[in-house]
């Protein structure tokens, strides 16, 4: 890991550390959060309100919270750290204007100034028992894999994404399993049990809760993109994938046709 003012908070935590990871989406509950231990045991998880969170989060003595939605506040006229990531082969769904910020960004917005207001502060600080960082958890399964992944909405991109997560310890239950009870009986009759693949969202938050892990008691597999001073995106991983080389394009067979 490069020096860097993450690494003054580094040295700070213990393993009482609470490692949170929140996911920001729409709806009447927007906010999905999953906490882990010095174990990645899985302490809790819910989906709610802001309120909701924000009660968890006071709750607790030490914690770093990783959340999945931009951290506008801290946006500077730099460069932004997704311009890295698409030179490095990440595909973005679409690009972001100032005239347009989707509603989930706000929700996200509304979430950092709540955990401000319970003494959280940004991870680069150093010296807080409690901090927040922003991760991209698309982003942060695409580091994982060196691919991007299939749609989170579709049911196949939930598996994948469980695999993935199961691969690297995380507390979800291994999807094969769900293969093993689809008998043809249960197929015919649609009795399915798709309860048993967490939702995206949930999926979502242990992939953010695994990068405030990786800060926190395994640092030489977490890195980060973005300039000092504006949005860091955080990874638990030990180095983001290289921008693919360029391959030369194929000459036309005909010309002028």
């Amino acid at each position: 890991m490069p020096d860097s003012p993450f690494c003054a908070k580094l040295i700070l935590v213990n393993d009482q550390t609470i490692c949170l990871g929140i996911d920001v989406s729409s709806g009447r509950q927007p906010f999905t959060f999953a906490a882990l231990d010095a174990r990645r045991s899985l302490l809790a998880s819910a989906q709610g309100t802001l309120e909701d969170v924000l009660a968890y989060c006071a709750g607790l003595r030490q914690a770093l919270a990783a959340v999945n939605a931009p951290d506008l506040a801290a946006a500077q006229s730099a460069s932004p750290p997704e311009a890295e990531l698409i030179r490095r082969g990440f595909h973005l769904a679409r690009v972001l204007s100032e005239k347009h910020i989707p509603a989930r960004f706000h929700k996200g917005t509304a979430l950092y100034e709540g955990l401000a207001g319970l003494g959280y502060g940004p991870f680069r600080d150093g010296g807080q028992q409690k901090s927040w960082m922003e991760v991209n958890c698309e982003a942060v399964f695409w580091a994982w894999i060196g691919k991007p992944t299939l749609d989170a909405r579709s049911f196949e991109g939930r598996l994948q994404r469980a695999a993935i997560l199961h691969d690297r310890d995380l507390p979800v239950d291994d999807p094969m399993d769900f293969f093993e009870e689809i008998t043809r009986h249960r197929l015919i009759h649609g009795n399915i049990p798709l309860e048993r693949i967490p939702s995206a969202r949930l999926l979502n938050a242990l992939a953010a809760a695994a990068a405030a892990w990786n800060a926190v008691f395994q640092p030489a597999d977490f890195t980060f993109l973005g300039a000092p001073e504006g949005r860091r995106l955080v990874f638990p991983v030990p180095a983001l994938p290289e921008p693919s080389p360029v391959q030369p394009q194929p000459l036309p067979l005909f010309d002028n046709l």
